[in-house]
């Protein structure tokens, strides 16, 4: 169907359908859809457009929610990005002044959900990030796991390409590499 110029035209620019969700319906990749939005030289909307009138009145998750409720209270875990926040005004209030930007607050224990004031401790975020990577088994500097540095880079490139929808051909152009070297990115363990 999505092959289909007249079916693509209906879908994307009558009833303003995204790529999306054209492509949930046809079990596609969105990728494909809009290759085939730019095959068919259809004028693609920008993310404004494409967008316009879904979050307003009763069609935005937020509305008519206040307090508690709201997905921007302060109290809510998800706004507090996971208690970090939190650790760092305790920590502030136990040392009676704010904590330069340099200074970033760890978690002794690791559980960002523990701000005891005994499980928090005032690092250089440098040091900081030293604890962590070596906790998670990496090592600080060039060399993580014997995987070059740029190789890490493309990788985490990759992986973000393919959480966009994007096929592997797709990158192998965007990156000038080869289909397998994609695939070599996409599996490895960082």
């Amino acid at each position: 169907m999505y092959k289909n110029k007249n079916y693509l035209q209906q879908k994307y620019i009558k009833e303003k359908l995204s790529c999306g969700k054209i492509a949930k319906e046809l079990n596609v990749n969105p990728e494909t859809i809009r290759l085939y939005l730019i095959r068919f030289r259809m004028k693609r909307r920008n993310l404004s457009e494409s967008h316009k009138g879904l979050l307003i009145g009763k069609n935005n998750p937020a509305y008519g929610k206040v307090g508690k409720l709201s997905h921007t209270w302060k109290e809510n875990p998800k706004y507090r990005r996971q208690g970090y926040d939190n650790a760092r005004r305790k920590m502030e209030r136990h040392l009676g002044r704010k904590l330069k930007t340099e200074e970033h607050v760890h978690h002794i224990d690791e559980n960002v959900f523990n701000n005891k004031i005994n499980n928090l401790k005032v690092l250089h975020k440098l040091e900081h990030i030293k604890i962590t990577l070596h906790k998670k088994g990496l090592h600080y500097g060039n060399k993580f796991k014997g995987h070059r540095k740029e190789t890490i880079t493309k990788a985490k490139i990759v992986k973000e390409y393919f959480n966009r929808g994007l096929i592997q051909v797709r990158i192998a152009e965007i990156m000038n590499m080869t289909p397998e070297g994609i695939s070599y990115l996409k599996n490895l363990k960082i």
